[in-house]
């Protein structure tokens, strides 16, 4: 049999990533494709596993919220001893402190998405440091879409295109119940 030339083509598309788009992907998945639709049944592992994700997805905001405050041009003209402090910064304080000082302007915790960010953020800390609070499929999807409006509100009011918002094309996001919506198992 004769020799048949053969001819293909390859196309190569990859993403860059870091902190924010990492997380933000490795949560999607476990969101959508490892845990189960909401409403079935499911092994006890499984909890542990939204469990994750509330606490990935809370990670994710704090990841938002530091990156949001470093790309102020305010920032580059901090001396050192302020940009250290910034490192070691709370989430809270980097919320109600370190937001006005660098963007000029208050979050409003009180209304969404911030409001679902900051039950998010309690609810993590219950999860990591208390009790081990319980958590099921809407929840994890909800912290994760809570997480994502909330870092996008970061930007949106220093009237700002949204840094990642070609992850979120490429890996779209479900619309979910807010946070502060959700019922806690």
């Amino acid at each position: 049999m004769p020799n048949q030339r053969v001819t293909a083509e390859m196309k190569l598309v990859w993403d860059m990533h870091e902190t924010w788009t990492e997380a933000y992907i490795g949560i999607r998945h476990l969101v959508y494709d490892v845990l189960p639709k909401p409403g079935r049944q499911m092994p006890s592992e499984f909890h542990a596993l939204c469990q994750l994700a509330l606490v990935g997805s809370n990670h994710l905001m704090e990841v938002g919220l530091y990156k949001f405050l470093q790309s102020r041009p305010s920032y580059a003209l901090l001396p050192e001893s302020k940009k250290k402090q910034l490192r070691a910064a709370t989430y809270n304080d980097m919320l109600t402190i370190w937001i006005q000082e660098l963007a000029d302007w208050k979050p409003d915790l009180k209304s969404p998405p911030l409001k679902c960010t900051e039950r998010l953020r309690r609810r993590r800390n219950d999860t990591v440091h208390k009790t081990s609070a319980a958590a099921n499929v809407p929840m994890a999807r909800s912290a994760l879409y809570s997480a994502v409006a909330g870092s996008q509100q970061l930007w949106l009011k220093s009237k700002e295109a949204f840094p990642y918002q070609s992850f979120l094309l490429s890996y779209p996001l479900q619309d979910e119940r807010p946070f502060s919506e959700v019922t806690f198992p």
